[in-house]
């Protein structure tokens, strides 16, 4: 079959380039030919990266614009030659497409305007079902906005979290939980060699991030220090760091690898810590990451803002894991799901 996909594989941050990476690849596995539906504008997400003119306070400060564009501009380069991975069509219409799947990734939050968008509700497209679909941290009365028939075409939903699917009930549709996309692909498919002179150096505690307040910049090197490690961190940079490490998605596994320890507060740099059976503590920013780690027994891992000081980071982060029992977990979790994801593509 030739199934096009409609997720945000063009987002400026490691797992939603890793996710479709994944997605495609299971596909692909099961003999299918794999496009995806392009569903914003290269104008929007060029400026997802990287703005030319300056606005509101960065008038005031030119030096950091610059510096910020700059930054920015090197990271759009470096992604954008990644995403030749992926083969994109201009829309539904031009792809003589067998079926559509949605998701996976947050592409129902509605908290993000954009999401809004009648294209990640497969509007205009037959057959359609939805895979590790996701509302994030958009609230069940958040979601009248978008019209309940919409998901109602939509067959099956299989939801990537407990929340999307409690949503779901609410319209009398049941979406059994699946795991997300780079769950079920082997690891090996994530990792390639990859060289920078910062991975030459001691050991080091990396940090994969959005970004974090003061207090928890300072008990991470707290951390760091007492152990003599170096803190580096990955596709964001922070000043605070000792390194910042300019690298792609696919360069992300093997540098996670090297790690000593994993600080993290995504819900893809949490997925990536376990694949790599690695000494990691998450501070959640969404549901989605909780539900993961509960899952897998894997609580101890989650670490709240306000208890995040070197003292806790010491407890965490040196209490071993074991992984024998999360990968027999694992393994459940991706039968089930890649047999949910079969039996909906068989019935298109």
């Amino acid at each position: 079959m030739k199934i096009g996909i409609v997720t945000v594989q063009d987002s400026n941050n490691f797992g939603s380039f890793l996710q479709a990476y994944a997605l495609q690849h299971v596909l692909q596995e099961m003999g299918h030919d794999v496009v995806f539906i392009r569903t914003r504008s290269k104008q929007y997400l060029r400026r997802i990266f990287f703005h030319i003119i300056p606005s509101g306070r960065e008038w005031f400060h030119p030096v950091g614009f610059l510096k910020r564009n700059y930054a920015g501009w090197k990271k759009y380069y470096r992604f954008q030659k990644e995403l030749r991975v992926f083969r994109v069509i201009e829309s539904y219409d031009a792809g003589h497409l067998d079926m559509v799947i949605l998701g996976s990734d947050e592409i129902w939050n509605v908290r993000t305007p954009v999401f809004r968008s009648p294209i990640f509700y497969g509007v205009g497209m037959e057959p359609v079902m939805a895979y590790a679909v996701s509302i994030g941290n958009a609230e069940i009365q958040d979601m009248s906005c978008i019209d309940s028939a919409y998901f109602h075409r939509i067959d099956p939903i299989l939801a990537r979290d407990a929340h999307t699917a409690d949503f779901l009930h609410t319209l009398q549709i049941n979406a059994p939980v699946v795991c997300d996309p780079t769950l079920l692909a082997e690891k090996a498919i994530f990792k390639r060699e990859f060289h920078h002179p910062l991975l030459d150096g001691e050991p080091f505690l990396l940090v994969y991030s959005y970004g974090l307040p003061p207090e928890i910049s300072k008990s991470i090197r707290a951390f760091a220090e007492a152990h003599n490690l170096r803190v580096l961190s990955a596709c964001f940079s922070f000043p605070w760091c000792d390194g910042n490490l300019e690298c792609t998605a696919l360069d992300f596994c093997s540098i996670l690898e090297k790690a000593e320890y994993v600080f993290t507060s995504t819900y893809h740099g949490t997925i990536f810590s376990i694949l790599n059976h690695k000494q990691f503590v998450s501070l959640p920013q969404s549901r989605k990451t909780s539900d993961l780690l509960n899952s897998l027994q894997l609580s101890s891992r989650l670490i709240a803002e306000q208890e995040c000081c070197a003292t806790v980071l010491e407890e965490k982060l040196c209490m071993e894991i074991n992984y024998s029992q999360v990968e027999e977990k694992l393994s459940c979790l991706r039968k089930q799901s890649l047999d949910l994801l079969r039996n909906g593509i068989s019935r298109k």
